[in-house]
């Protein structure tokens, strides 16, 4: 029997690509073939929406294989809040789902402790105009005590002195707190819905009754099985710790890097990476945005009101722009990306003015040269050249305006674009691999 492999897909841009959809409809349609769906990096901040008999789901922890008959991996490389964690398995039970049958959990992933979301906090208040735009889930916090051996791994929830490691831990960042002239009960705002000491203490309690695994040897386990894995990213390759637009990034890898370690597996294992992104761009929180259009351009009203764009998990408007092709392929070439997934073509439709514009290069001022790498940093005197295309009444196959956009991304990247998302259900799903030339 051969051995398996881990497909991955993950996000091109800056989160929001409709990531959870997509991987739930990899891990479901008819030619799947994948045993384990696996989270490989974040935690809470992520949301990732499905729908399932007409009824939206925001899944933050498990990955999007939770929904159906397969194994799913909270993979090492997470971090997980207990109670946050809990809400969601037992909400999965009014979905006729069990989580105790099929979901596993990494016993390296870390913690994420009240008082982690309380240093998030403060953190983004001393930053003050200058903040990061967290989602407040003590993300950085909790990998910040894991780099630095002080962390809390999730399998010693069942060691007899847990009690013990959490008061430390909770403890020493007391001392941060006392050092920054904070009392986080007067201090902090939404204190009180951070999560006690009692219901962090609960929630782990219900947790030890679901099944924790090795990572390493579960994953190797399936895998010499012949079972594939599908590697469910959150968060963006854009927002990767390392090669995203630092510093207004996450705390994990969130590219095809960040495979390795958080499913603890090898190079070799690795089959198809498909990378996935909108027809335009979308970010939350701080940080660069080239192609950013303006709140009062109609065409900005019309993709965040058309594509709903609000966070999944923070509930805050999302900035949008014109898709970015230096920064997408800066995204492939980073991540080894083999397939392209296109989402949310149809919120272009019937766009006013006409026509939609694309970033095909860069250029900076005082310089006529043209660029086609892709400015990571904070530079100012940086500005996009665009190509404009016709805009599309319908996004099918069938549709010539549609099909030069189209093939005008797959050019420009060199890469396939193999699947395209019309709508926000699992159905409302094309397969341009056979498709309709213009």
């Amino acid at each position: 029997m051969s051995r398996g492999k881990v497909d991955i897909g993950l996000g091109l841009q800056y989160g929001d690509e409709g990531k959870g959809k997509m991987i739930d409809f990899l891990a479901t349609s008819e030619s799947s073939s994948y045993g384990v769906v696996a989270r490989f990096q974040g935690g809470p901040n992520a949301g990732h929406t499905l729908y399932r008999g007409g009824k939206k789901i925001v899944l933050h922890h498990p990955p999007s294989g939770i929904l159906d008959d397969r194994l799913a991996l909270c993979g090492a490389g997470m971090v997980i809040n207990p109670i946050i964690i809990m809400q969601e398995l037992i909400g999965l039970i009014e979905h006729g789902i069990d989580a105790k049958v099929n979901l596993r959990i990494a016993k390296e992933a870390h913690l994420i402790l009240p008082t982690h979301r309380m240093m998030d906090a403060a953190n983004e208040r001393l930053l003050g105009t200058g903040k990061i735009g967290t989602t407040l889930h003590g993300i950085g916090p909790t990998y910040e005590d894991k780099a630095g051996r002080r962390g809390i791994p999730i399998g010693n929830i069942f060691d007899d002195d847990f009690e013990d490691q959490y008061d430390a831990l909770t403890n020493r960042h007391r001392l941060f707190f006392t050092a920054m002239g904070f009392i986080p009960e007067h201090d902090i705002e939404n204190y009180a819905s951070m999560g006690t000491k009692a219901e962090f203490l609960a929630a782990v309690q219900s947790l030890r009754e679901f099944t924790f695994v090795h990572c390493e040897g579960f994953m190797n386990k399936v895998l010499d099985r012949g079972m594939n894995v599908l590697a469910e990213g959150a968060q963006g390759a854009l927002l990767d710790k390392d090669l995203g637009s630092y510093p207004c990034v996450t705390s994990s890898n969130t590219t095809t890097s960040g495979v390795l370690n958080g499913l603890c597996i090898s190079h070799q294992d690795i089959g198809e990476v498909f990378g996935i992104t909108k027809a335009y761009c979308t970010r939350v929180g701080s940080g660069s945005f080239w192609t950013e259009l303006a709140t009062s351009d109609a065409r900005e009203r019309h993709i965040s009101i058309e594509g709903a764009e609000k966070g999944a998990t923070t509930g805050r408007p999302r900035r949008i722009g014109w898709l970015d092709l230096p920064a997408l392929k800066y995204a492939c070439l980073i991540n080894g990306v083999t397939q392209i997934i296109l989402t949310k073509g149809d919120v272009l439709q019937l766009i006013p003015k006409g026509y939609i514009s694309v970033a095909v290069a860069y250029f900076k001022e005082g310089d006529s040269s043209q660029s086609y790498d892709f400015p990571l940093g904070m530079e100012t005197e940086y500005a996009p050249v665009y190509e404009q295309f016709p805009i599309w009444d319908k996004t099918t196959r069938e549709n010539l305006n549609f099909n030069a956009y189209v093939k005008y991304i797959e050019t420009y990247l060199g890469i396939p674009v193999t699947l395209i998302s019309n709508g926000p259900n699992k159905n409302q799903v094309i397969d341009y691999r056979e498709r309709i030339e213009a």
